[in-house]
């Protein structure tokens, strides 16, 4: 994979455990995870669990886990995917059906249209722009409309080619 894309899917690589905040002992049960499961077919929405949780949380992890978070590895962050009632499982079996957390996930639509949610996006890219061009220059690198002043969304970045050095993908 000098250039671009691989020509695989590259789970069983679990690129993933390979970062500054990893430790060694995180390394050695990611490898031995990764060769273990080598010749083992991949699941959507697979969560591999060698390691975790990782010590990278947000400062809201113990209160979201104490109401019932099931986490995801995202950047080596420990991220909650859906919240669990009493008797829901909050680990997510391999299968290739619907998951079993999807009324959880119906619970958690329902209250964010019809009130009010919070989202945990510690691993998400947060960039500051400021400076006379830089609404033109956010609009032209995001998929989406801006947002108004005063309001916020996600955006999505476009993939932009790395044409030398001194310009950078953002993504």
């Amino acid at each position: 994979m000098m250039n671009g894309e691989p020509d695989y899917d590259l789970i069983e690589c679990d690129p993933d455990r390979y970062s500054d905040w990893t430790d060694r002992k995180f390394l050695m049960e990611k490898a031995r995870e990764s060769y273990g499961m080598n010749t083992c077919p991949a699941f959507p929405k697979e969560e591999r669990w060698a390691g975790r949780p990782t010590e990278r949380v947000s400062g809201v992890y113990e209160e979201t886990k104490e109401r019932g978070a099931a986490f995801g590895f995202h950047a080596g962050w420990e991220q909650p995917h859906f919240f669990a009632t009493k008797g829901e499982l909050t680990t997510t079996p391999v299968c290739y059906t619907r998951k079993h957390y999807h009324d959880a996930v119906g619970r958690e639509v329902d209250l964010i249209l019809n009130g009010v949610g919070v989202a945990d996006l510690t691993p998400f890219g947060k960039f500051i722009l400021e400076g006379p061009g830089a609404t033109k220059f956010l609009s032209s690198m995001v998929a989406n409309t801006l947002p108004k002043v005063g309001s916020n969304q996600m955006l999505l970045f476009k993939t932009v080619p790395k044409l030398h050095n001194s310009k950078l993908i953002i993504f």
